[in-house]
């Protein structure tokens, strides 16, 4: 039973949905509706599933080769499963659009739509290119706009900032990932930065990036957006993975796995800590 359900990925859709709830709570100022929340969060989960399944059913040739993904439930080509996984990711897809038009605007829906295409992209092209990341990024930062918008039913300022911010943290974060399961993707051939530009190289990727995502996430206490006490904590985090990401750039007898796995369980909280205390401490204008 297990592995059926982390064919919708789980921990990833749990951070979706955070990122999401704090959307919603950003954007109240506006007109917040309880029941309308619980319908856009609902659709949300939807259609973030509906991606996951795909992108399983898609990927199910490449997850047999790689060991952290050889035992999810489409690798064992059972034509049943495929075809039983696919009606479900379209019916998810259909029925979270539905629930999303009947609850909200017709904004929210085209960005959702986009997040849908965009993510179906990336998933062709990973295979392809180290480029996708790109394209997952611009799907990975959807879900908080999606209920942002569903809310104010405009893209202002501040949805774009954040917007921005959740695009840049996606890319050191999946960097660390794909250093962290590097011998996986190798197995499988999938393109990735540390393939063509080396190991050293990629580090100062991550670290630029998060530089630059630790620079913007600050961005919304100067504009009046949020308090002091979301500034002191996003700088604090922040200034952890960036020490953390540089320990591995100037010391290169540091354990790959280890330091990989440390950025990215820091990358988590740092994301996590950004969307709640935006919620939190925001200033009402």
């Amino acid at each position: 039973m297990r592995r059926y359900f982390e064919i919708i990925k789980p921990k990833i859709v749990l951070g979706n949905l955070i990122s999401s709830v704090c959307g919603l709570l950003i954007a109240e100022e506006y007109s917040f509706n309880f029941f309308r929340g619980f319908y856009v969060i609902l659709s949300i989960f939807l259609i973030i599933s509906s991606c996951f399944i795909l992108n399983n059913f898609m990927d199910r040739k490449v997850d047999k080769i790689m060991i952290r993904t050889k035992n999810r439930i489409l690798t064992k080509d059972s034509s049943k499963n495929n075809i039983f996984f696919l009606i479900l990711s379209f019916s998810f897809l259909i029925i979270g659009l539905l629930i999303l038009y009947k609850s909200s605007n017709l904004l929210s829906l085209s960005i959702s739509i986009f997040g849908f295409s965009t993510y179906v992209l990336y998933t062709v092209l990973k295979k392809k290119t180290f480029y996708s990341i790109y394209l997952g990024s611009l799907s990975g930062s959807t879900p908080s706009m999606i209920a942002y918008c569903s809310i104010s039913n405009r893209i202002d300022v501040r949805s774009i900032i954040i917007y921005i911010t959740l695009f840049l943290w996606q890319i050191p974060h999946f960097y660390s990932i794909s250093l962290l399961f590097l011998k996986d993707y190798l197995r499988a051939k999938i393109p990735i930065l540390p393939n063509k530009i080396g190991l050293f190289k990629t580090k100062i990727h991550i670290f630029s990036y998060v530089m630059v995502f630790s620079i913007l996430s600050i961005i919304p206490f100067f504009n009046g957006y949020v308090g002091i006490r979301y500034l002191n904590i996003t700088i604090f985090v922040n200034l952890i993975w960036l020490l953390t990401v540089l320990q591995g750039v100037i010391d290169s007898s540091v354990s790959l796995k280890k330091w990989s796995k440390k950025s990215f369980m820091i990358s988590i909280i740092s994301i996590n800590l950004f969307n709640c205390m935006f919620a939190i401490d925001k200033n009402l204008n």
